[in-house]
């Protein structure tokens, strides 16, 4: 009688085991060459997407009410920009103490008030405070991913006591959306591939923003009984019964988005907010003026594919908004 050549069962199980370690293997070494690469070729900081997964990293920190706020006295070169964050966790110089002769002006929004891209010298607050004089101390508010709902929480959780004279509300279109609680575990947090293959499938999902899905989205955000639209509305109402007591002028500055200016889709957001300025007794500046006549949007992009407004935009920003600051009595006149 011949001895079986079949294997064991034993004998099977071991292989299986083998041949699942070797594809754990092979998959963790080309994750790390991945990963190497990837870290390699975003090194010369284009990548917008990675930036800005750098900027989570090493200039915020989580906030149990407002989701995150910046480090305090932080600082990194993201999209080879130095940023630098202050005690009080605004881009720029430290606010001097509470001057009665000197006019203080704090500019709330998001990552373009923030200045995404733009050297702080560029930016919209100091070009503001270059062109208003010394009698005035401009501060920037503005921290990426943030809302209406984030920024007026900023504004009544740590920011009151700076005591401004004036608030610019630097009002973007996305300013009503409803952000989720921040996700994703170690590895998003700690793997610029991870954070690619995430990318990459959410497009597939969801498909890429163009102009036409742009358009639908902000019509569903600024529909009538929207929760987004409710939630922004109710915010700005609560920065108007902080500030109105306190003396405290408020301006809206609407943002457009610069995907495309002219013809522009987007006017029924520009319309819906300089109504609700209007209810609240804000003064109203449409930004949409310094750009609408810009032949090529894009000329406008911090970089290619990033629709942050670069230097030029910040430069357009300060011309609508400093003759409206000084008819509000804030810095020297024009001449």
């Amino acid at each position: 009688m011949t001895a079986s050549t079949k294997p064991t069962r034993s004998g099977g199980a071991k292989k299986t085991i083998a041949n699942v370690g070797a594809a754990i293997a092979t998959v963790l070494v080309v994750g790390v060459i991945g990963e190497v690469m990837l870290r390699v070729k975003s090194s010369d900081q284009k990548s917008y997407s990675v930036e800005m997964w750098r900027y989570a990293k090493t200039l915020k920190q989580p906030d149990p009410l407002l989701g995150h706020v910046h480090i305090a006295n932080a600082a990194a070169r993201l999209q080879n920009v130095d940023i630098s964050i202050n005690s009080w966790g605004l881009r720029g110089p430290e606010p001097g103490p509470v001057d009665p002769t000197r006019r203080r002006v704090l500019v709330l929004g998001s990552s373009i008030t923030l200045g995404w891209g733009v050297a702080e010298d560029k930016i919209l607050t100091s070009l503001l405070q270059h062109r208003l004089g010394g009698g005035v101390e401009v501060l920037n508010g503005g921290i990426g991913n943030y809302t209406a709902e984030r920024y007026v929480g900023l504004f009544k959780t740590h920011l009151r006591a700076l005591k401004p004279d004036v608030i610019v509300v630097h009002y973007f279109l996305r300013d009503a959306e409803i952000l989720p609680p921040a996700s994703g575990g170690w590895l998003m947090r700690n793997s610029q591939l991870a954070l690619m293959l995430w990318q990459a499938a959410a497009n597939v999902m969801h498909g890429r923003d163009d102009l036409t899905g742009l358009e639908d989205y902000y019509k569903a955000m600024y529909a009538a009984g929207s929760e987004g639209r409710i939630r922004m509305e109710a915010a700005l109402a609560e920065l108007d019964t902080i500030t109105r007591p306190a003396g405290i002028t408020v301006v809206l500055a609407m943002m457009p988005d610069i995907h495309r200016l002219k013809p522009y889709p987007f006017g029924f957001v520009n319309e819906q907010m300089r109504d609700l300025a209007g209810r609240l007794g804000w003064a109203y500046v449409d930004l949409l003026d310094a750009f609408k006549d810009v032949p090529d949007a894009k000329a406008l992009y911090a970089i290619p594919g990033d629709p942050h407004p670069n230097a030029a935009g910040h430069a357009m920003m300060a011309d609508v908004l400093t003759p409206v600051l000084q008819k509000l009595g804030v810095g020297r006149a024009a001449k």
